[in-house]
């Protein structure tokens, strides 16, 4: 059988003017993660990533310490492994949705945005909205909603199957919303249920697929194995 890695990027910069880029302990998982790879001796086929710069980071920082033991196949980018734009829309109606929160809006009146409870409320709101986006309840017009996430998603599957055929090994750096969705893809999942394994994906996380005639097999999910100390682990 053959192997698919599906690595979620580093992190990002969660509440910061531009969340697309890696943080500096993103950048480390990401090195972290390719030396690990190397250590072990994986070597890779065939390599994708998404398009956004959180991917393209994360590429890069593993690639860093992986390339100081093994080669790394030249990579395809396709945006069909970003993230959805779930986050995107919670962003844009940020200050909407906080009308309906008058505790947490005084406290970002008084406290700021970097205040450590202002950010546990604003991540609270988040993950509630996007249980509503993912139902249909919340979007916005001229943005990606789940229905078509999931398809874009079921596209990315196809692609990957593809392929696989004929490769020994495979790695996909993505996002955890679209990991989720693949890994629900896979286990016949619900909407909701595919949105719950999204909030659980850690950042530079691993998870296996087995590929065989053209199909894939769950071997294992959201495995942090270069992630020694606790502080390494995130989830935005």
């Amino acid at each position: 059988m053959a192997t698919l890695y599906l690595i979620r990027h580093g992190q990002a910069s969660f509440m910061k003017s531009n969340y697309d880029q890696l943080s500096e302990l993103g950048a480390t998982q990401a090195q972290q993660l390719g030396s690990y790879l190397a250590q072990k001796g994986l070597q890779f086929d065939i390599a994708w990533m998404g398009a956004l710069e959180r991917h393209k980071a994360t590429y890069s920082n593993l690639v860093e310490t992986y390339s100081q033991q093994q080669s790394f196949p030249e990579i395809i980018t396709d945006a069909t492994f970003n993230e959805h734009e779930g986050a995107t829309i919670f962003n844009k109606l940020l200050p909407k949705l906080v009308e309906g929160e008058p505790a947490l809006k005084s406290a970002m009146v008084h406290k700021g945005k970097d205040d450590p409870e202002v950010r546990k409320g604003i991540l609270k709101l988040f993950f509630q909205s996007l249980k509503k986006w993912a139902k249909g309840k919340l979007y916005l017009d001229g943005y990606e909603s789940f229905a078509d996430f999931r398809a874009r998603c079921q596209q990315g599957y196809q692609t990957l199957l593809e392929g696989m055929e004929g490769k020994k090994s495979g790695i996909v750096i993505s996002s955890g919303g679209t990991i989720g969705v693949l890994t629900g893809l896979l286990l016949e999942l619900s909407d909701e249920k595919m949105m719950e394994l999204n909030w659980q994906v850690i950042n530079s996380s691993i998870t296996e697929f087995q590929y065989n005639k053209g199909q894939f097999f769950l071997k294992s999910f959201n495995g942090i194995p270069h992630l020694t100390e606790k502080k390494l682990i995130t989830y935005v």
